[in-house]
This record gives structure tokens, sequence and C-alpha cells, in this order.
């Protein structure tokens, strides 16, 4: 699942795993926090895709992120990367974040004759 970084459950997840709020690429995989190049390898890799295109991309993420996004998202990502242990305090915050939200849709006119 995907999340804001602005949102009030993703920024009470980063102190409490993090003591700070760090811009960055988080995927929390059972009991672990992978941070950094090391999600893009995650991610990548449980996708199939090849080891030499993960390798590159998690690269491409090391030289790249920072300007990144600052270029998109108008800051700079955080220079933290590995796999780090999910805290007890931080796995408070993740029922918050894996509860299913509905997105509000409205339908348009009918397109057509």
């Amino acid at each position: 699942m995907a999340a804001r970084w602005d949102s009030e459950p993703v920024q009470a997840f980063l102190e409490a795993q993090f003591d700070a709020r760090p811009f960055a690429f988080i995927f929390v995989e059972d009991d672990d926090v992978h941070v950094g190049e090391e999600t893009v390898g995650r991610v990548l890799g449980r996708m199939g895709f090849a080891d030499s295109l993960v390798d590159g991309l998690e690269r491409t993420y090391a030289v790249g992120g920072a300007t990144f996004g600052r270029l998109v998202h108008g800051r700079t990502v955080a220079d933290l990367s590995g796999t780090f242990p999910l805290s007890a305090d931080a796995e408070a915050h993740l029922a918050e974040l894996r509860r299913v939200r509905a997105i509000p849709v409205q339908e348009g006119p009918p397109v057509g004759p």
C-alpha cells in the first residue's frame, strides 16, 4: 500500500520508528523496515525484475534520488538506506496505515451520442 508522506499516520510512524521524519522511500515487510535503495531492491525483486535491472535501479536511486526528490517533491530524500527492525512503537501505527480507505468517485456525464 502506498501512503502520502505528509499524512498524519505516516508522520506518526516515522517519528516512532526513526525519532525523526525522514523523507524516504520506505517499505514495511513483516518485522522489517526497508529504506531507500533497499526498498527499491525489495519491491522490484518481488515483482520479478532481473537482478541486473534491480541492481542498476538501486544505484540510480542512490545517485539520483536526492535530486529527484528536490525537483519532483520539493524535498531532499533522506540519506538513509538499509533494513531496520520494526520498533514496537512504530508497529502500533501500522494498523491505521493499513486500514482500507475508500476514494470517492463521482460519475461523469455519459459519453457518446
